[in-house]
């Protein structure tokens, strides 16, 4: 009984320390939330101007058709998602290598994750998946956050969902990242950034060597986007060593937020201007994204105070609470609603019709499913 007692105590105490951290983490980088609203502004607003362009006609449709290949620069949302989460996620194992904090009680972290991620998700799978009529293996899959397996269940029920089993298969492997960076350091980070490009080039030789049935497939999708997460892992690395007193590391956060950017907006000028080389975007796309990307969101914590007081508006604040529930409920409600729309107004005025639908509809429903399916489980999380 004293064994188990003591047990008990123990997990006990790991959760009040992972409390007071959270609570912490929260109060001491809140621009965070105002990234994630504009990440998923980012998100909607593209796969928004895909529905509208494919109902709009006339003048609006040559509008939209003009200037989609910026719009379309809304896709890379997702790797601000996934910086944010490397960030965020690491943060305590940082603190833990670099400040002797305690070390992440790991299966505490996995319950929080799915606590975080599973209900909303689970709860739009089966709305969604009885609508779509999808099979019990696709539903399995999904439910698993299995479904990139193969091309047929990658987006076979949300068009999103394919992202969600690639950030909850870097919630598997992070806290090994986590033990390899706590070994090897500086190393181990600059290996995750370099992932990706590795993987793809490797990809590319097999390909110019003839080999006709690559390896790749959308299982290995957290491969290509482990240096977008290991990014936000570098930041992260950087920002506890700076905080430590560590010169060496608060200038390269200096280095990076500053040069970061540049390189986001080069990267985003070249796609916006089909000037990238298909071969070496294949290969560095993401690695820059993902650099680009830490390097904005350092900025907004450390060098660009502006930048950062302009992330903690009110609106920006409360879109970013609720861009989980935006995330993944925006494209259904899409589908279901703007066809509707579109017979009713004949497909004129869709810009300003989805806009208005956004701002009306879409907005609440995103609140009320943060409100029903995912706050009360914060709750849950932080006893």
């Amino acid at each position: 009984m004293d064994l188990v007692s003591h047990r008990q105590a123990d997990a006990a105490l790991d959760r009040v320390r992972d409390d007071v951290a959270s609570k912490h983490q929260a109060q001491l980088y809140p621009p965070l939330d105002g990234l994630r609203a504009v990440a998923v502004l980012m998100v909607i607003g593209v796969h928004g101007t895909q529905f509208v362009l494919a109902r709009a006609h006339g003048s609006e449709q040559r509008l939209l058709e003009q200037w989609y290949t910026t719009w379309s620069l809304g896709r890379t949302g997702v790797e601000l998602f996934f910086v944010l989460s490397g960030f965020l996620l690491f943060m305590p194992y940082a603190r833990s290598i670099h400040q002797n904090a305690n070390w992440p009680n790991v299966r505490l972290f996995y319950r929080r994750r799915l606590r975080r991620v599973g209900p909303a998700y689970w709860f739009s799978l089966a709305v969604l998946g009885f609508a779509s009529s999808a099979s019990a293996g696709d539903l399995a899959l999904h439910a698993l956050f299995l479904h990139n397996v193969s091309f047929g269940t990658y987006r076979s029920i949300n068009d999103v969902f394919w992202s969600m089993a690639v950030e909850v298969q870097f919630y598997a492997l992070l806290p090994l990242i986590a033990f390899a960076v706590a070994r090897f350091r500086d190393k181990a980070v600059v290996a995750l950034l370099a992932a990706t490009p590795a993987t793809q080039a490797i990809l590319l030789i097999i390909n110019w060597l003839g080999v006709k049935t690559l390896p790749y497939r959308p299982a290995m999708a957290l491969l290509s986007y482990l240096s977008v997460f290991g990014a936000g892992i570098c930041g992260a690395w950087l920002v506890v060593r700076s905080q430590n007193g560590d010169h060496r590391a608060a200038r390269w956060v200096s280095v990076m937020s500053r040069g970061g950017v540049v390189v986001l907006v080069l990267v985003l000028f070249l796609d916006a201007s089909n000037l990238w080389h298909t071969r070496f975007q294949f290969m560095l796309w993401e690695a820059t994204l993902g650099i680009g990307y830490a390097g904005l969101l350092l900025a907004a914590l450390v060098t660009w105070p502006r930048l950062g007081k302009f992330l903690t508006l009110r609106p920006l604040v409360l879109l970013g609470l609720i861009s989980y529930s935006a995330y993944i409920w925006h494209v259904p409600m899409y589908g279901r609603f703007l066809d509707t729309l579109t017979r009713i107004t004949g497909g004129r005025y869709m810009l300003i019709t989805w806009l208005i639908f956004v701002g009306v509809v879409a907005i609440p429903v995103f609140a009320f499913s943060y409100l029903l399916l995912e706050r009360p489980f914060h709750r849950k999380t932080a006893r």
